[in-house]
């Protein structure tokens, strides 16, 4: 059995009221965890919005 190992980080998703993503917002937050190396992301999982 393999072991997971690493940082999975699972961002908040910026959207409206309404649910419209704030992509621009989302992309800022997705660049800052590229650049701590986090070796994966939960997008728009149980933290966010749902897709």
């Amino acid at each position: 059995m393999s072991v997971m190992r690493g940082l999975s980080a699972f961002p908040i998703t910026p959207c409206t009221p309404d649910g419209d993503v704030f992509a621009a917002d989302l992309a800022r937050i997705l660049r800052r965890l590229t650049r701590a190396e986090v070796d994966s992301i939960g997008l728009l999982g149980s933290t966010g919005s749902y897709a």
